[in-house]
């Protein structure tokens, strides 16, 4: 049986909607950090999940636990769009990765724990990742750039001023940003014929907003489909510990020579 959270909402005449920083804002101060979260009382497991597993492997603290109470307890049902109120009912629970600037989040992925459905909330287009560099960053260091969300977040452990573009290719709006980061890029797409066309268009696109850029591509481990296979076949028990080691040993030997530092 289906239920609609919006008909058990006291939905007041005079109640202003949220606006939808508002309801991000929300989430981000009161979801529990997935390192906290207790699911002892659920029929599934968090730590099952292999965006969660990293999380806590890693250390992450902005992807947090979302629960359709927390919905209740925050009153922000009314001020999402019905696909997120459908999902958030569907799922009952689920997983949330923010991405911040300055510790402010500016978008949010909510992702299904049992399976591959996933919603995105965002303010405006921005890369994943920018309060993730080393604090030392500046321009001209290097910025290893990858598509989604969790192969970045892999990357991450070996080179920690990395991107996701969440998309399969740089467009021009974004090109413009990067510009302003750095004119030294390392691209890590998927090991495709989409990745492939990926990196074709990023590296134009770039270069077209600054000729003078440096565009270079990290392999990707032979046989791998991209970076995330890094934890994926470990978390599947696809591979032993040696077979994790040559590849964290590939990708290091591969970056340590790409990589410029000024």
């Amino acid at each position: 049986m289906k239920i609609d959270p919006m008909k058990y909402v006291n939905r007041k005449k005079d109640r202003e909607l949220l606006s939808r920083r508002q309801v991000m804002d929300l989430l981000y101060r009161n979801l529990s950090l997935v390192q906290e979260f207790d699911d002892s009382k659920l029929d599934i497991g968090v730590m099952s999940n292999k965006y969660c597993d990293l999380a806590v492997k890693r250390g992450y603290r902005n992807y947090r636990i979302g629960t359709v109470a927390d919905f209740y307890r925050l009153e922000v049902f009314a001020s999402v769009s019905k696909y997120l109120r459908d999902f958030v009912n569907d799922n009952g629970v689920f997983l949330v990765v923010f991405n911040t600037l300055s510790d402010k989040p500016i978008s949010c992925v909510f992702r299904s724990l049992v399976g591959k459905d996933f919603i995105d909330l965002s303010l405006f287009p921005c890369p994943y990742g920018l309060d993730l560099f080393e604090e030392s960053f500046t321009y001209g260091d290097t910025l290893v750039i990858s598509e989604g969300i969790y192969d970045a977040d892999v990357l991450r452990s070996l080179y920690p001023n990395t991107l996701a573009i969440m998309t399969s290719s740089v467009s021009v709006m974004m090109g413009e940003v990067l510009k302003t980061l750095t004119d030294h890029f390392i691209l890590c797409f998927d090991n495709d014929s989409a990745g492939a066309r990926g990196l074709e268009v990023s590296e134009k696109r770039l270069k077209r907003v600054n000729k003078d850029c440096v565009v270079e591509v990290l392999p990707i481990y032979s046989g791998d489909k991209d970076i995330g296979e890094l934890e994926d076949k470990v978390f599947f028990r696809e591979i032993d510990g040696d077979g994790r080691l040559d590849r964290e040993t590939f990708y290091r030997t591969h970056l340590s020579s790409l990589v410029v530092k000024n």
